[in-house]
């Protein structure tokens, strides 16, 4: 948990989170993943075939969707929740939104947030947009059955969605987030074993102090 009191806390990072880096810095040391593997390399080790499973997230859906379609793939392949390693059963998520622009100085005119509002509403009434892997938010979509027909989506989102735990409500977290750096320059080097993890620990929580002490 990196909240307390609505505050950041890192305490969960130097325990629990420290044991997960070593359990999957582990892997490496044991052969169970090839060296100096990165996120790319790790798509394209899985997709030539060459790596028996690949951990990531939904939106790799579509390159294993498009490669299948155009007989690109030597194998079959499923998709699945990721299983259960520690005590709860839990997935890391994040969410995409629509927001509609705060500008004080040129406000938009009430005809123009309602229409932003129509196309929102239409928007995440669809099933389309689910192709890209992720799971609707909206549950009639959800519950849907042409989102159910869908493949390899029905695989793994009826269980995926009951194991979300969304990111902390701060400014450091979402997609492209300041906690980016971080993980690729001192995580990633750990799960590597290329620096040890208590290191890896203690740099990427120095790199987060850092960023809330700026924010002030």
């Amino acid at each position: 948990d990196f909240l307390k009191d609505g505050k950041l806390t890192l305490t969960d990072v130097e325990n629990q989170g420290a044991k997960s880096l070593q359990y999957m810095a582990d892997w490496m040391k044991n052969g169970y993943t090839p060296k100096a593997t990165n996120y790319p390399s790790a798509v394209a080790l899985f997709t030539a075939g060459r790596a028996v499973f690949m951990i990531n997230g939904n939106w790799e859906v579509p390159t294993l969707v498009d490669l299948d379609k155009n007989k690109k793939l030597t194998f079959e392949y499923g998709v699945t929740a990721f299983p259960k390693l520690f005590d709860n059963n839990e997935t890391w998520a994040d969410s995409h939104q629509l927001a509609i622009p705060n500008n004080q100085k040129n406000p938009a005119s009430p005809e123009k947030v309602a229409a932003a509002l129509k196309f929102i509403a239409y928007v995440v009434k669809q099933v389309t947009w689910a192709g890209g892997g992720h799971i609707p938010a909206y549950l009639p979509v959800q519950q849907s059955e042409e989102y159910k027909q869908m493949v390899p989506n029905n695989q793994y989102s009826a269980q995926a969605a009951k194991q979300v735990s969304l990111e902390p409500a701060l400014p450091m977290f979402g997609v492209g987030g300041p906690t980016f750096a971080p993980i690729s320059n001192f995580l990633v080097p750990a799960w590597n074993n290329q620096i040890p993890v208590d290191q890896a620990i203690k740099q990427f929580n120095a790199e987060l102090q850092k960023f809330v002490q700026q924010q002030g």
